[in-house]
């Protein structure tokens, strides 16, 4: 069977062999000391009691380093401590306490709040810790991420692995279509979102609830005329297929906006369609069961489109922007050395068959960047620019930690 109906189903990550543990290699490590398998140790030197030794239980066997665990500590010690006052009591740089704190934060062991011009740690209430109370971002254990089904992200295992391996658990939610996942994103029901740039953009300029912080693929979309005579195009609202549609002048007097790629297809399987914008690997599937009635197909990457679907996190973890996105072009990095490393699960929470995976996910080329003048040009180009979404293009990709 091709498809499952697993619409917005919640899958685990995958199981991590022993081999990508974080104390396996240094490589694969945000702080090098995070490695070296002695974090325990050190806690238990410091004898700590009540909430330290909360923090202690929970950070055990979690391959904290040194500066990872003094740190723990003094927040347990002093919670409400300033990121500066850290840096002074620990003999530490200001830039290694910042990010060691974001580090704890993502493991869930402590949480950081902006006061002013300070950004004050405490340990996590989670874990029993004191809360800041009065807002601040919430502790982070595990995250949410949703995505379009496609062929698209096959790094996407490897990224919520680097994510596991510092201490986070993803779940993934597959959705048929970016408005959904984007608006499930701009609600904070959801942590990351991996969808359609335009749709993020739109979703952005209404709600200014989350950053675009990193890149993804592009090609393994295309739009297809059909000798069929309806007058008819189907597509999906507000996406990377509307705006290819739009930019290469193949089209027809009516629309039809499906919610899915799903939908798409078996559309013009039932001879609904004269055009259909369709991606992988719903396209393939197309030009193969109606292959004698294709009168023309144009690629969408040959039309400039170079991002597809990007990365965008909501401003809950806006103290984690440049964690995140470090760790996501790592992830792209890793799969462009090992494609096919993880296919298998991709395919089993996708709802995909595998080989029809593994077929058309060779239809896409990484970007890990978006590029905002190009963005712009595009936009305009397919007629979707506006000052509004203009000022959402700048703003969206200005990504800074907000402490």
């Amino acid at each position: 069977m091709v498809f499952q109906d697993n619409r917005k189903v919640i899958y685990p990550a995958p199981t991590r062999h022993p081999s990508h543990s974080p104390s396996s290699s240094k490589s694969t490590c945000l702080l090098p000391e995070s490695c070296e398998g002695h974090g325990a140790r050190s806690l238990e030197v410091w004898g700590v009691e009540g909430k330290g030794r909360e923090l202690a239980r929970a950070s055990k066997g979690r391959g904290l380093g040194t500066t990872a665990s003094r740190l723990l500590m003094l927040v347990a010690a002093e919670p409400g401590v300033s990121v500066s006052e850290a840096a002074l009591k620990l003999g530490l740089a200001k830039s290694t306490v910042s990010e060691t704190s974001r580090l704890l934060e993502l493991r869930g062991l402590i949480r950081r709040v902006r006061r002013g011009p300070l950004v004050l740690l405490y340990p996590s209430t989670a874990i029993g810790g004191q809360g800041a109370g009065g807002g601040g971002e919430a502790s982070r254990k595990t995250l949410t991420l949703g995505v379009v089904r496609a062929s698209e992200y096959l790094f996407l295992p490897h990224f919520i692995k680097l994510l596991r391996e510092h201490g986070v658990v993803v779940r993934v939610r597959v959705y048929d279509n970016g408005i959904e996942a984007t608006h499930d994103l701009a609600d904070g029901r959801i942590d990351l979102a991996i969808s359609p740039l335009l749709t993020q953009l739109l979703f952005y300029a209404l709600t200014d609830s989350f950053k675009v912080i990193g890149g993804g693929a592009y090609g393994g979309a295309f739009v297809i005329r059909l000798g069929v005579e309806t007058g008819i195009a189907y597509t999906t609202k507000a996406s990377t297929m509307e705006l290819c549609l739009n930019v290469s002048g193949v089209d027809v007097g009516e629309r039809v906006y499906a919610s899915s790629g799903r939908e798409i297809y078996e559309a013009a399987l039932r001879g609904k369609a004269s055009v259909v914008a369709l991606w992988e690997p719903y396209a393939s599937l197309l030009k193969s069961s109606v292959k004698s009635t294709v009168r023309e197909i144009v690629s969408c990457s040959e039309l400039g489109i170079v991002n597809c679907c990007t990365l965008a996190a909501h401003r809950s973890l806006a103290s984690l922007y440049t964690l995140l996105s470090s760790l996501y072009a790592r992830a792209l990095e890793e799969y462009s050395r090992r494609p096919w490393a993880m296919i298998a699960w991709y395919s089993r929470v996708m709802g995909l068959n595998e080989d029809l995976v593994k077929k058309t996910a060779s239809s896409y080329v990484l970007n890990p960047t978006v590029n905002e003048k190009a963005a712009a040009r595009l936009l305009e180009k397919a007629g979707f620019y506006s000052s509004m979404l203009s000022e959402a293009l700048r703003k969206a990709l200005r990504v800074e930690d907000a402490s």
